[in-house]
């Protein structure tokens, strides 16, 4: 990000563009995603090339570490420790690794995290750090109720305000972890965890949703994707007769629950390279 400081802001935006536009087009490529997963999902990449977000940049990250988890493990957890060095909720993929008693890898992903954090810290100050780790708890807090918020811990939130987003976080992802751990003989990947991933993060916005792209999705999946990106752009602009959250983004709960339950069920490896 530092370079981009050597341009003025309407300049330094449109290079960012350019360099999400670029991570999306051509992790879609790379994985060799199928254009009708491309045609669901694309407007929640759209979503995060308007907003300026890192999603575009992470997806590249994460779909670049699933296609080689299993030739190049330490690898593929190297890149999901510098997403979680970005953000944090990529990190939560590393505990495939220790599901599959992959240790060396895993172990590989949290060194990687801390190296690029340390070495960021360094380059803007630990004051920086400081700041961003005291903003995090009261940031989940103040977004935790948003009806756009997709995450399961929202609707824990509503049901118990008393409970820290964090903690209803925790206990979600604990509990998938699990449940996953029971069942003998079941191949735990990280396109296995990503839906339990996304929907366990105390905020999920709509730009996240574009990392379900690299998942083996049914028709009506994609069907609920496609539906709700094009009901939460029209609420967007204004255009919905309906200003409801729930409608808007209901399909997109709705197919991140099914791909959860898919998942847990049968643990088949729902990569669109295997596809």
């Amino acid at each position: 990000m530092l370079p981009l400081g050597l341009f003025a802001w309407p300049e330094a935006r449109w290079v960012w563009f350019g360099i999400s536009g670029c991570c999306l087009l051509g992790a879609w490529h790379f994985h060799r995603v199928p254009v009708v997963v491309c045609a669901a999902t694309a407007l929640f990449g759209v979503f995060g090339l308007y907003r300026g977000t890192l999603e575009p940049f992470l997806f590249a990250l994460i779909l670049m570490a699933l296609t080689i988890e299993k030739t190049r493990p330490l690898h593929a957890a190297s890149l999901i420790g510098l997403a979680a060095a970005i953000k944090i909720y990529p990190g939560l993929l590393l505990a495939s690794f220790l599901l599959e008693r992959r240790y060396r890898a895993f172990l590989t992903g949290v060194a990687a995290a801390g190296a690029a954090t340390m070495i960021s810290t360094i380059a803007v100050g630990f004051d920086v750090l400081g700041e961003w780790v005291s903003h995090t708890a009261p940031n989940a807090h103040f977004w935790r109720s948003n009806p756009d918020n997709l995450s399961l811990a929202r609707i824990a939130g509503n049901i118990a305000p008393q409970f820290s987003p964090l903690l209803a976080a925790i206990f979600v992802f604990a509990l998938t972890l699990l449940l996953l751990a029971r069942k003998k003989g079941f191949p735990v990947s990280m396109q296995t965890l990503l839906p339990a991933t996304l929907l366990a993060t105390p905020l999920v916005w709509s730009h996240y949703i574009i990392h379900t792209g690299l998942l083996r999705l049914t028709r009506l999946e994609q069907v609920l994707f496609l539906a709700g990106g094009g009901l939460i752009f029209l609420s967007s602009l204004n255009l919905l007769p309906i200003q409801n959250a729930a409608v808007a983004y209901g399909p997109v709960l709705a197919a991140l629950m099914l791909l959860w339950y898919r998942s847990w069920q049968d643990g088949l490896d729902r990569s669109t390279e295997t596809a």
